[in-house]
């Protein structure tokens, strides 16, 4: 599995517009040609983001995979089939 920053999930559900690069399972949080991408480690790549990012204000909707119903089904899930495993 992947795994992603809170605090990316923080600045999602408020829906600002933001600069990310493609690590972790951002790439399936934000469509290809958003207009946030940057390359990691690269300045220039930012900047470019980041004045896009100013001129399009371009927010992305929380995803639902984030939500507590879906968290807590996929923890249940889990917790349930170790206590299978077990008996």
């Amino acid at each position: 599995k992947y795994s992603q920053s809170a605090r990316l999930a923080e600045y999602l559900s408020i829906g600002r517009p933001i600069v990310v690069t493609r690590t972790g399972d951002a790439a399936s949080w934000f469509p290809g040609n958003y207009a946030g991408w940057c390359e990691p480690n690269d300045a220039a790549s930012m900047f470019d983001a980041m004045l896009l990012q100013k001129r399009k204000k371009e927010c992305v909707p929380f995803p639902s995979t984030l939500l507590w119903e879906k968290l807590g089904g996929q923890s249940f899930s889990f917790i349930e089939h170790i206590r299978s495993r077990a008996l």
